[in-house]
This record gives C-alpha cells, structure tokens and sequence, in this order.
C-alpha cells in the first residue's frame, strides 16, 4: 500500500487529499494485518478523477462489482500485486455522507508527494462498516470494539447522518449492533438506545399500526 501510494503521490499532477475510511486506515492504525481493498473518500471530484488516471497511467485497471455496497464508488480499480481502490466522492457506502465533523476528526497520516492521506476516526470508520455490510466488517468491528469505541461519538454522527442524508437506516445500524453482540458476546452499552430509535423508524416507515420489536 505505501508502495503504491508513493507511485501515486509522485504521478499525480496537482496537491491532493483524500481519507481513507476502511481497511487502509485499520492496516495503517496495525489493527489489521493486511487489506484487499483500499476505501478513499475525495473531497473535490476534479482530485479524485485525478487520482483514478493516475492509477491509470500506472497500469490499473477499472473493475466492477456488483455487491450494493459498492453502488457509490466512483471508480474501482486494481492491478496484480497491489489492493485495489475503491474510490468514493461525498457519499459512501449506501448513501452515508463524509460530513465536516468526520473530516474534524480525521487524523493526518503522511504525505507522499503531492499526495497527503488522512485516516478518519475508528468511530466514524465503525460506522460506514456497520451500514455497508460487507464480508469481514463485522469482524473489524468486533476489533474496535476491543480496543475502545466512544459510543457517544458513533451515536451523534448517526443522529447528524440522518439529518444531512434524508434517509432513514438506524433499524439496519441495530440489526448490525445486535449481530456483533450475538457473534463476539461484546457488550454494546447503546444498543437497546439504538434499537429505540430503530423502532421508532420502522414505525413511522410501516404506519403507526404497525407493532413488533427488533429484538429476537
């Protein structure tokens, strides 16, 4: 991944930022071994389009999944020996906004050339893991959890996620909060908080005469 950030950061052709809000920022936090795919968050579509030609230029190529997680990606590329990139624009992983307080909380990692990458937080990284719902997320998130969450952190971005988003998707946040319960028997000090809300949500969704509970 250095590697191939160092190629890119001295190929690129103008000052770039871009965050990254997977297995990139856990591999470089040593929370993960190794990544198959690297997540970036682009605040400027014209720096991201020029990240995805340099890549390019460096033999990748552009692929294409059909997982839904995938739906926002504005370019996908990959090349043998490297991880691929996954290369997002404001919106990530079923509609979640990359918002000002999560860039806030972003921490720097390192500049490689005209390239400068910044990891966001574990919570806000928790939090895009938990809504996209691909192979292996829950089993990053158990390591989070292991190694500290501030819940009051998660729970105020989900809160700013569905006023900036307009889209109603805590009930999936609980079933993913009680999933990770069940699996790792990890105690989840919100989850009947989020489990409210969630019920809350489906009511409103299905119709006030609506009655049942997320909880098994």
């Amino acid at each position: 991944l250095n590697k191939a950030l160092e190629a890119i950061g001295k190929g690129l052709d103008k000052k770039t930022n871009t965050y990254l809000i997977g297995g990139g920022a856990l591999a470089f936090r040593k929370l993960k071994e190794s990544t198959k795919d690297v997540d970036m968050i682009f605040e400027k579509e014209g720096e991201l389009e020029s990240f995805a030609a340099t890549l390019r230029k460096q033999g990748f190529k552009t692929i294409h999944r059909e997982s839904p997680a995938y739906n926002k990606a504005r370019n996908m590329l990959e090349k043998e020996g490297f991880p691929s990139f996954d290369l997002f624009y404001e919106d990530v992983c079923g509609g979640l906004h990359f918002t000002e307080s999560m860039k806030d909380r972003a921490e720097k990692h390192r500049d490689y050339g005209k390239l400068s990458v910044y990891l966001l937080s574990n919570e806000d990284i928790f939090l895009f893991k938990a809504i996209a719902g691909r192979e292996g997320d829950l089993d990053d998130c158990a390591e989070f959890v292991k190694t500290g969450v501030d819940w009051e952190i998660v729970l105020s971005e989900m809160e700013n996620q569905r006023l900036v988003t307009k889209k109603e998707w805590v009930a999936q946040f609980a079933h993913f909060l009680d999933e990770l319960r069940a699996k790792y028997n990890i105690d989840i000090p919100v989850l009947e908080r989020v489990m409210k809300k969630g019920e809350q949500e489906l009511i409103t969704f299905c119709g006030a005469e609506c009655t049942f509970s997320l909880y098994p």
